[in-house]
């Protein structure tokens, strides 16, 4: 019984860690909806070429990290389905993607409430990198700060072309909590 509950409790925490990406995403998306609409695929001096082609970049590597997470997939099985992600999210205008985004999400969220113990070590098997051994609370960590990073690369293209950013820094995530 306690282990349930101490696994319950390891779950919610990682939930808790998982929501700020999707709260950031839907921030950035709401931005984006304030600005014109070229804005969206306007080239970019940044390792993306538009804000559209970084955020399919992180959809197609949430989708990845979901299914690595999960173990529910070969990674073989895994990477022959990277670039259909990345077209589907590539040529969407950003209400579709922010739709494609939420879909994920969920997904997500699902998975990582039938994962069992967080803290459970797992082996993944990367064809460039090796073997790496990780908990999911780990990797958890970094689909987050990937799609910190990335939100940072589309705001800097924002910036670029004289637009403001949204606010999206985990601080700001913690005070819409109003904990």
């Amino acid at each position: 019984m306690t282990t349930n509950r101490t696994e319950n409790e390891a779950v919610q925490r990682l939930l808790e860690l998982y929501e700020y990406h999707p709260w950031a995403n839907e921030r950035l998306f709401r931005h984006l909806e304030t600005l014109p609409a070229d804005v969206w695929t306007r080239h970019a001096d940044s390792g993306y070429p538009s804000a559209r082609a970084t955020l399919a970049h992180m959809y197609a590597m949430d989708r990845t990290w979901r299914h690595a997470i999960a173990q529910d997939l070969a990674f073989e099985e895994i990477a022959a389905r990277i670039p259909t992600w990345d077209a589907e999210a590539g040529g969407a205008a950003p209400r579709e993607m922010e739709a494609l985004f939420a879909a994920a999400a969920e997904d997500f969220r699902s998975m990582l409430r039938g994962l069992g113990e967080p803290s459970v070590m797992r082996e993944l098997q990367h064809p460039y990198l090796g073997t790496l051994r990780a908990t999911a609370f780990e990797l958890v960590t970094h689909v987050v700060n990937h799609g910190t990073y990335h939100r940072g690369n589309a705001t800097a293209m924002l910036r670029q072309m004289g637009f403001a950013g949204p606010s999206t820094d985990y601080i700001y995530y913690l005070f819409s909590l109003n904990r």
